[in-house]
């Protein structure tokens, strides 16, 4: 199992500053220095990215820390064989941002905020929110619907991550950006985008406030419309599963093009990969949005 956590140091650099008074790396004059940690069977990698301006600090922002779930990476391999084996069929369909919501479509393949394009170009191509299409309306829907309820986790997830990653550069506690993926609350994330509003109330108008300031909006709305997903694909996540599973049942006598029957053991178990993958989605959506009860308390 991988584990990533992601943290900013902030080190001031030798002037005479009030830090509480401005606002972003570039107003304050610090340099953010963004410590990423990955464990993954008992092994750990620090990587440290330094920021000492806006620019800087955006291109940190354009990388992604969570790994694909191990079922996710199943399901990118079962999706591959299949595309790779089925002749006369339509062309395999891809998740993209503006497809989990269209409102979003201005920041498709933004590397700031669509996590879903920055995640799906990583070189070990292990998965990238593709979906085999069979041209059988039902399974089509269903493997399309299952791919987007995972993209919909991912993205709901780095948004969080980001948001705190930002509020720790922006306020300087560095205890703002420790974040566990498993247990995200959507009180805590209030909590972190209140910090940031609240810092940037404060200060005078400049280049790096402006630009903190619309990242600090594109990372409210992202995180607007994460939970709004989360709130109606969650509870959906059960019927989902149990739709797919009837599917995979009558997969070889529903299915009636010879060419696909060739591949029915294959298609079965991508069916069966991508139910799992509803089932590992489903509740830690509704858990974000708050659907379930958790009980931990926000403690920021």
């Amino acid at each position: 199992m991988k584990r990533t956590t992601a943290f900013v140091v902030l080190a001031p650099i030798v002037l005479p500053l009030v830090i509480g008074a401005t606002t972003g790396c570039e107003a304050l004059g610090i340099k953010a220095k963004v410590v990423t940690t990955t464990s993954m069977n008992g092994e750990t990698k620090t990587t440290v990215r330094e920021a000492k301006n806006w620019d800087e600090f955006s291109t940190v922002m354009g990388e992604v820390a969570t790994d694909f779930s191990d079922t996710a990476k199943k399901v990118g391999e079962s999706t591959k064989k299949l595309v790779a084996s089925l002749v006369d069929v339509p062309p395999p369909g891809k998740v993209t941002l503006a497809d989990l919501d269209p409102t979003l479509k201005d920041l498709n393949q933004d590397p700031r905020y669509d996590y879903l394009s920055v995640a799906g170009a990583r070189a070990d191509g292990a998965y990238d929110f593709s979906y085999v299409r069979l041209g059988v309306h039902e399974f089509d829907d269903f493997f399309k619907a299952s791919a987007e309820l995972y993209a919909t986790l991912y993205q709901l997830t780095e948004t969080a991550r980001h948001i705190r990653l930002l509020a720790a550069e922006m306020t300087g506690d560095k205890g703002l950006a420790s974040f566990d993926a498993k247990a995200i609350l959507k009180s805590e994330i209030d909590s972190s985008l209140a910090k940031i509003d609240q810092r940037l109330a404060g200060e005078a108008k400049g280049e790096g406030s402006a630009k903190a300031t619309e990242m600090a909006n594109q990372m409210k709305r992202l995180w607007t419309t994460s939970i709004t997903l989360a709130t109606k694909l969650g509870p959906k996540a059960i019927e989902l599963g149990r739709a797919g599973v009837a599917l995979a049942a009558s997969a070889p006598s529903q299915i009636k093009n010879p060419k696909l029957l060739l591949h029915i053991k294959l298609i079965v178990k991508g069916i069966g990969q991508s139910v799992a993958l509803v089932k590992d989605a489903g509740p830690q959506l509704a858990k974000a949005a708050g659907l379930v009860s958790d009980t931990r308390t926000a403690s920021r």
